[in-house]
């Protein structure tokens, strides 16, 4: 049978198309069936190429390894399974069900955090896809070479960027244990003993990523056992449970170890402070940052290394400098807009109000750190500082004077204002300095449009009525020169990049603003590629609409960019969408759709 007759037949018999991956497409059944005493809605998962990987027998031999209580069967036109919804499972949660699934089967599922590969249906966590499922007794040629394999370095690498870093550690933890040891061994070894945990995989996937090998990691697993019974909160970060500050207290540490002895030798390996007591004789075989010692607390800082801040702060405060060379460390964060350090400096309670110390410069020109984050145009930094100690009318008072006293930080405040979703004090700057409404950054935006692009509705209504320019016109990008749009992006248009409908629909409505006839320019729509977002694909391309066949880009039209992002809905949009986006399969086409996902 052709396609175009199985997929009538398929129709015809009460099956519905509902999506597509790399290797199969998926058809919902209408109604309940009764299959072999199981009675519920089911799918059937057709093979779209041919690949030992993808072969009905041997995914329906996985899927009823892993999903015993609820089989699946080899049907006609491939293989049929029960319908597990498509509540995608959490990080957490897949996270979960590889260990179990490991622990049961041996297998590792390689792509489980594609998405809806995992699905939690009826308070359960099913695998839904096993075509990238590997075991080394079952597929004995490849084993597990998806570590080594180039294709599969650049999934992980994509999918880091998405999120589900626990389930991507315990991916990795266990490819690493299989490179590295015998199922005999994995089993009696770890399994048995109950060392396969979730923490115990976190902190050998760090020993995989710090490219250690470590010929006694099973003589470890005791010592992180015992770290996980110490720190069941996960305190320690797992990326400082490195092999040889595991090595130099295995023969430390004991029942009577408690958490706080474990950071103290923690701190002292990191020499973060080495001048602390060392009850354990420990040597400070680890300088994370290569600087003195009076200098590390600033390169903390600097690295937002928040836990060891915090060890710094516990357990040596009294021998932090106040100041170094005339700044302190919350000038340091907020200077560099580092967020992570700065709320970790404001929750242990440094002074907010500090001001610098250069022996150069008199006291009234002495700066607080607030005015180091206004500087620098850091405006996340600068809102956590305000919320946190310039709330009060007194304080409120001095940032007024400071915008009064020097015109260049209170602009810069301004725009910050806006850019952050602070409006009372956005209106004060405002009464205090009536110019600041249509100057500009150095980017050459004013604050209404930094309002737009963050799609701060409130301060946008503000601004537009207090008669702010809402016709002006800022540069997108060079690169997009060579585009038969215009290089210039209006307000509307920066409300359709970043995706703020409600912002640009108020402009869209407003008569004094002028918008091009092809306002969907090119930057748009390939935005909305990059982000997946299909829900604003719909939006800004009705159905026919004659700009689809814009090109956008070098690959052509958008369903050659769905592909190439590895948007399926996005792809099937289009494809429904009318048959002049259904563009004739060319061999770019098979190309793209052949590197969507290694195997």
């Amino acid at each position: 049978m052709t396609e175009a007759e199985i997929e009538a037949e398929l129709k015809r018999t009460g099956w519905n198309f509902i999506g597509q991956g790399t290797f199969s497409q998926v058809y919902l059944s209408q109604n309940e069936l009764t299959i072999n005493g199981q009675t519920c809605h089911w799918v059937i998962k057709k093979p779209r190429i041919s690949s030992s990987l993808s072969a009905p027998g041997r995914v329906v031999r996985k899927w009823n390894e892993t999903n015993r209580e609820r089989p699946a069967f080899v049907s006609k036109h491939g293989w049929i399974a029960p319908y597990m919804g498509d509540v995608e499972a959490t990080d957490e949660q897949i996270a979960a069900a590889l260990i179990e699934i490991y622990q049961r089967t041996g297998h590792i599922i390689a792509d489980a955090c594609s998405p809806k590969n995992f699905l939690y249906h009826n308070g359960a966590v099913y695998c839904v896809d096993f075509d990238n499922a590997f075991n080394r007794l079952s597929i004995e040629s490849r084993k597990i070479s998806f570590f080594t394999n180039h294709h599969y370095t650049l999934y992980f690498k994509g999918v880091e960027k998405q999120g589900f870093p626990i389930s991507i550690a315990v991916i990795r933890a266990l490819g690493y244990l299989e490179m590295q040891y015998s199922s005999e061994t994995i089993r009696t070894q770890m399994i048995e003993k109950g060392f396969l945990t979730l923490r115990i995989l976190q902190i050998i996937a760090n020993y995989h990523q710090c490219r250690s090998v470590v010929p006694e990691l099973i003589s470890h697993l005791p010592v992180l056992a015992r770290i996980e019974q110490l720190d069941p909160g996960n305190r320690i970060p797992n990326r400082l449970i490195d092999p040889s500050f595991v090595t130099n207290i295995a023969d430390g540490i004991t029942d009577d170890t408690t958490l706080e002895l474990l950071e103290e030798w923690l701190i002292t390996y990191m020499m973060v402070a080495p001048q602390l007591k060392n009850r354990a004789n420990l040597p400070p075989l680890l300088d994370l940052y290569g600087c003195s010692n009076e200098e590390r607390p600033l390169w903390l800082v600097k690295n937002e290394d928040v836990y060891a801040i915090r060890l710094l702060f516990k357990y040596d405060r009294s021998g932090i400098p106040q100041h170094f060379c005339g700044i302190t460390l919350l000038h340091h964060a907020a200077a560099l807009g580092k967020c992570a350090s700065l709320r970790e400096l404001i929750d242990l309670g440094v002074d907010l109000y500090a001001r610098t110390a250069f022996l150069n410069r008199p006291e009234e020109e002495q700066e607080s750190a607030l005015e180091f984050a206004i500087k620098s145009g850091h405006g996340q930094a600068a809102k956590m500082l305000i919320d946190a100690g310039y709330q009060s009318e007194e304080r409120t008072h001095e940032l007024l004077e400071m915008s009064k006293r020097n015109p260049q930080n209170g602009l810069t405040l301004f725009i910050l204002t806006a850019q952050e979703n602070m409006p009372e004090l956005l209106e004060r700057l405002l009464q205090v300095n009536p110019d600041f409404i249509n100057k500009t950054d150095a980017s050459g935006c004013t604050a209404l449009i930094h309002a737009v692009m963050r799609g701060h509705l409130n301060i946008v209504h503000y601004l537009v009525g207090q008669n702010a320019c809402t016709t002006v016109k800022t540069a997108f990008s060079s690169s997009e020169k060579g585009h038969d749009f215009l290089n210039e992006f209006t307000l509307a248009d920066w409300a359709l990049y970043y995706g703020h409908q409600h912002v640009f629909e108020l402009f869209s409505f407003m008569r004094s603003i002028i918008i091009e006839n092809d306002y969907i320019k090119p930057a748009n729509l390939d935005d909305a590629f990059l982000r997946s977002d299909l829900a604003k694909i719909q939006w800004l391309i009705p159905q026919g609409s004659p700009l689809l066949k814009k090109i956008i880009n070098a690959m052509g039209t958008p369903l050659h960019l769905a592909i190439m992002h590895k948007q399926e809905a996005i792809a099937c949009y289009l494809v429904k969408a009318g048959s002049d986006l259904a563009i004739n399969s060319t061999q770019l086409t098979e190309q793209l759709l052949q590197t969507r996902m290694p195997g």
